[in-house]
């Protein structure tokens, strides 16, 4: 149960862990009661993916572990391997994992990056976005104050998940972006809650860095340019419901959306003087003009 997922594994793993039916023999909760917490996430892991591949990566409706899942707890504030398992699965079993997060959110732990990095692999499936997007939200609200300009871990993932990455779906992107402005116009935004400006900064990034880990000790990092095109409307949304906030009340997020519109003046550092950078141009000087109109 705790190897690779080659085709032998998995049969193994199947043959011991699930009826003719479908369902739970049990014999997976016996082992993960028996087990240390060190082998949760290869447990869960394991069972959660078999569990995936079978019902053709559709898990809503399994009841399969649910009997593992039920045993998740939060423990202490260092050490929360129950946590990690559940991040660790998130993407397989997303319906399952948010029921826990959102547990672990009402139970006052929504300010733990692992409760946030479970809800990040949740809204990787487009049906459960806007549910994600919500619970890390009111993670945020729950955690405790950012310092030294940081944001929480929430709005930290959400800006993430606002941002353009390669292949990752515009229409992804704009549900991100949606949730956010819907938050800025909400009557919590007009208390003082201006997080949402922290996400939408995302999605006006021009220059994207990735990383990659090789071995141990080495970690590349590469930057390159968020593409115009692509990416048009999107930015077009954002700046424009900044131009209309800094027409009116309250005060403070007028400010805080006219100081926004710094990062959608910037050009990416990595393109040349060719077309794409004429496009850029002309958007700034778009901006510019609307922002004279208002």
């Amino acid at each position: 149960m705790l190897g690779s997922p080659d085709l032998l594994s998995e049969a193994i793993i199947e043959k011991q862990c699930f009826v003719a039916s479908g369902a739970s023999s049990r014999y997976a909760e016996r082992v993960f009661d028996l087990a240390d917490d060190e082998f949760c996430e290869a447990i869960l892991v394991n069972l959660g993916r078999l569990d995936w591949r079978r019902r053709d990566g559709d898990t809503r409706d399994s009841k399969v572990l649910d009997g593992i899942w039920g045993k998740l707890k939060w423990k202490d504030k260092y050490v929360n391997a129950h946590l990690k398992a559940a991040a660790a699965v998130a993407y397989y079993q997303p319906k399952q994992a948010m029921a826990f997060a959102t547990r672990l959110i009402d139970q006052g732990h929504g300010g733990d990056s692992t409760v946030c990095e479970i809800l990040k692999f949740v809204a990787y499936n487009a049906d459960f976005l806007e549910e994600a997007c919500a619970q890390l939200f009111r993670a945020s609200l729950e955690a405790a104050p950012a310092t030294n300009n940081r944001p929480s871990d929430g709005i930290r993932i959400l800006k993430e998940l606002a941002s353009f990455r390669q292949n990752k779906p515009i229409t992804f992107i704009e549900t991100v972006v949606d949730f956010a402005l819907d938050a800025l116009r909400s009557a919590r935004a007009l208390k003082g809650n201006l997080t949402g400006f922290d996400i939408l900064q995302g999605a006006l990034e021009v220059d994207v860095q990735t990383s990659q880990a090789h071995g141990v000790r080495t970690i590349s990092i590469t930057t390159y340019a968020s593409p115009f095109a692509p990416m048009r409307q999107v930015r077009a949304k954002v700046i424009s419901a900044f131009l209309e906030m800094i027409k009116v009340q309250p005060l403070r997020r007028a400010v805080v959306a006219a100081n926004s519109l710094s990062q959608a003046l910037r050009s990416p550092r990595n393109i040349g003087l060719g077309d794409e950078w004429s496009e850029w141009e002309r958007e700034h000087v778009d901006n510019f003009g609307q922002g004279g109109s208002h």
